[in-house]
């Protein structure tokens, strides 16, 4: 029996979100072999790599403006008692993106090494 395109549809969908191709199986009850099928002939198509990598590249660019704004507010943060964002909330926003900023252009997310430095105030406050 043909995969109707609603089903296609729903899978490509499910592809750029998930990733899972097990997962996509159950959530649209075809087997993971079509599934497979699907995955492999969308990403054969020019336009789609097209689009991926552009994407890919947009993701890229916005989480390094993202983490370096991020650093800023951490660093006036330490000097700043009073700013209301945690250290915590700001190191978390940070290395969340900094792996999937990694992910995002092949790089591992293991013992990966972020050297920052503060200024004379700012390491003193960090203390």
């Amino acid at each position: 029996m043909a995969l109707s395109e609603e089903k296609r549809a729903e899978i490509v969908a499910l592809w750029a979100s998930l990733k899972n191709k097990s997962k996509i199986s159950d959530l649209v009850g075809v087997s993971e072999g079509t599934v497979r099928n699907v995955i492999k002939k969308l990403e054969s198509n020019e336009d789609y790599i097209n689009i991926y990598e552009r994407s890919r590249s947009k993701f890229v660019e916005k989480s390094t403006t993202v983490i370096d704004m991020a650093f800023d507010r951490l660093i006036e943060k330490l000097c700043d008692p009073e700013d209301d964002v945690t250290v915590n909330q700001l190191s978390t926003v940070i290395g969340t993106l900094f792996d999937k900023r990694a992910l995002a252009v092949g790089d591992s997310t293991e013992n990966s090494k972020i050297t920052v430095e503060l200024s004379k105030e700012a390491a003193e406050y960090a203390k």
